[in-house]
């Protein structure tokens, strides 16, 4: 393979004669060496061990963007996906499941500079990742999918997620959160020192610990709240971007529940330098009148009167 390659995309393949629409490759250390390679594109593709993927990447040393959209089958191999690099600033990531498979999938990343980081896996049961200290973005979408839920792999997701930290950007979505509901996860442990934009579709559990730790949140979407919890469970102690940063609040899915009017409500009265509250019903024929003349009355603790809008 020419060494001056820059731009590389390997994707799925038909060999008439056969009738195979994918193939399997296996790569052994060393076999693959393209020092110029910037960009590489692997889309359902099948592997013949764990080693393969991370020989193939190990051997592009100027990698910065990896796109990886992976679609297991029966001839897939590969149980442990470990993506490994020092250059790498992007990554792209698909992964799910197309038949019926008794492993149990690992996703391990350890990629010290990433930037940009796009994961969307309903199939891995163990999720790790080593700190990306140079993260600017992140979107992640871990859906419950093919695998069963448990206590475990929602720690490992709840971990995942505390790597995160350094992110300036963040989209969490996709995952089932019963088993959430009655745990101590925290992320106490971690401060999102530099985090501005939160996108989340999470439980209130999750929407008031990452409130708390965001310190310096700046504008907040509520992509959708699960209500397996009934009630709006505010803060032990108000957080500290209400009082400083959160000037733009969205909330996407608002059906007019006494939970959702308490958020809305505990928001306007803590929010201290609060510009703007977008609320977007989830069925067209809600009572928006009555709903936004209600959330009108609520005391507001911003010195300017934030502009608050139901659609």
């Amino acid at each position: 393979m020419a060494h001056r390659v820059q731009e590389f995309q390997l994707t799925e393949v038909w060999f008439p004669q056969f009738h195979y629409k994918r193939f399997k490759i296996s790569i052994e250390s060393g076999a693959i060496r393209l020092p110029r390679l910037k960009k590489l594109d692997i889309c359902d593709i099948s592997y013949d061990n764990d080693g393969t993927l991370p020989n193939m990447v190990s051997g592009c040393s100027a990698i910065e963007d990896l796109v990886l959209r992976r679609r297991i089958t029966r001839c897939d191999e590969m149980v442990c996906c470990y993506v490994c690099s020092p250059t790498l600033k992007s990554l792209e990531m698909e992964v799910e499941l197309e038949c019926d498979d008794d492993h149990k999938h690992n996703l391990v990343l350890d990629l010290p500079v990433v930037q940009n980081l796009q994961i969307q896996d309903n199939v891995s049961q163990i999720i790790q990742a080593k700190n990306p200290s140079s993260l600017v973005q992140a979107n992640i979408c871990f859906f419950k999918g093919y695998v069963v839920a448990d206590i475990r792999r929602s720690r490992y997701i709840f971990q995942f997620i505390e790597k995160l930290s350094n992110a300036k950007s963040l989209t969490i979505s996709g995952e089932d959160s019963t088993l959430l509901l009655n745990s101590t996860f925290s992320f106490a442990t971690r401060r999102f020192h530099n985090l501005i934009n939160l996108d989340l579709q999470a439980n209130w559990h999750v929407l008031t610990k990452l409130l708390a730790c965001a310190y310096k949140l700046e504008s907040l979407t509520i992509l959708e709240v699960y209500d397996e919890l009934k009630c709006w469970r505010q803060p032990k102690q108000l957080p500290e971007c209400l009082l400083s940063s959160l000037q733009c609040v969205t909330i996407y899915g608002f059906v007019g529940r006494k939970h959702e009017f308490n958020m809305v409500r505990y928001i306007l009265r803590h929010a201290k330098v609060l510009k703007t509250m977008n609320i977007y019903s989830v069925y067209p024929d809600c009572p928006k009148f009555d709903i936004l003349k209600r959330i009108l009355y609520f005391p507001r603790g911003s010195a300017r009167r934030c502009r608050v809008t139901f659609v």
